[in-house]
């Protein structure tokens, strides 16, 4: 836990409903060959107790934001900007707290040129109930460089889609980056 100690994760006020679309700019400030950057969509609680659907009523219990405590009580979509991309379905266990099959992984991982420390990039992901679309461009030729579209229906079918939550933004310990024009629009 306590390498949790120096990750973070920024979140939305509002909560948001339904297909939307999310765009920002993000520019990398580090150099570390180590951890990831995560965006994180519509997320609420799993619902049982402490886990309450909306997140502020135990945000006490992320004070020190470990991983768990997301992937194992947390409904959300997830985006990983690690070497390859990754699109994740939270929670990864059951109710009986058993594994998903690949532990929420929505195939595949996708190859990518990574993000390149000092490089502007725009960010583009539209989310819809059965699909999520990253598209990331050059922040200052504006050329497309990575446009793919994962099937969010391929999750146990215990889980139902995601409708509902805030917006995340999470940074492992040794990530650092400046992000603006943050902008959730409803599809």
């Amino acid at each position: 836990v306590n390498s949790h100690a120096h990750q973070t994760v920024l979140w939305t006020r509002q909560v948001f409903e339904g297909n939307l679309l999310i765009q920002y700019e993000m520019t990398r400030m580090d150099t570390s060959d180590y951890g990831t950057t995560l965006l994180y969509i519509q997320a609420q609680g799993i619902g049982s107790e402490p886990y309450a659907e909306d997140i502020t009523d135990w945000s006490e219990l992320r004070k020190i934001p470990a991983m768990n405590l997301y992937f194992e009580n947390m409904d959300l979509i997830s985006l990983s900007f690690r070497e390859n991309l990754r699109c994740k379905r939270y929670p990864w266990k059951n109710t009986k707290g058993e594994w998903y099959p690949n532990k929420g992984l929505i195939k595949p991982m996708v190859d990518y040129a990574g993000i390149i420390p000092g490089k502007k990039y725009r960010v583009e992901v539209e989310k819809r109930v059965s699909s999520v679309t990253l598209r990331l461009f050059d922040g200052e030729t504006k050329e497309l460089l990575t446009d793919f579209t994962w099937d969010t229906t391929k999750i146990p079918e215990e889980l139902e889609p995601i409708q509902k939550g805030r917006i995340g933004l999470r940074h492992m310990s040794t990530r650092q980056f400046i992000y603006s024009n943050f902008k959730v629009e409803r599809l």
